[in-house]
């Protein structure tokens, strides 16, 4: 569990899970509205979040997995905020992070997870355009 965060940590600070150059150019309006206005992902984002963040509240976490997961999140808002000037694409990336992040720990398997997770790791930003969501 702590070698995935190790692993998501690492692709932050190397550059290859969030890349600069990508975020930088791009189109920060066309991803976050393709991600908002697609008529099943905002639901199944929600209803995944309600379901792993309840899951999260009744689990016993070590402050080095608690810690790890922060730094995730703060990194990962700092690097993609700086790269775009854009704090709403930002928290998108930390929370998508988050979601992951904690699902993995919690042993949650879902293919909306995977989807996002195999977007971030070929080093984008996910949203319909570029994920297989129907």
């Amino acid at each position: 569990m702590t070698q995935f965060l190790d692993r998501i940590l690492e692709g932050i600070e190397t550059g290859s899970l969030l890349p600069a150059s990508y975020y930088a150019t791009l189109d920060v309006e066309l991803a976050l509205n393709a991600r908002d206005n697609h008529p099943t992902f905002g639901i199944e984002w929600s209803n995944l979040f309600k379901s792993i963040e309840n899951a999260w509240e009744c689990s016993a976490q070590p402050e080095p997995t608690k810690t790890k997961l922060y730094n995730i999140q703060k990194i990962s808002f700092l690097l993609v905020s700086k790269a775009t000037s854009q704090s709403e694409l930002a928290s998108y990336v930390s929370d998508d992070l988050d979601l992951i992040t904690k699902a993995n720990i919690l042993g949650v398997s879902h293919h909306f997870l995977e989807s996002l997770w195999n977007s971030y790791e070929s080093g984008k930003f996910p949203y319909p355009k570029n994920l297989q969501i129907t």
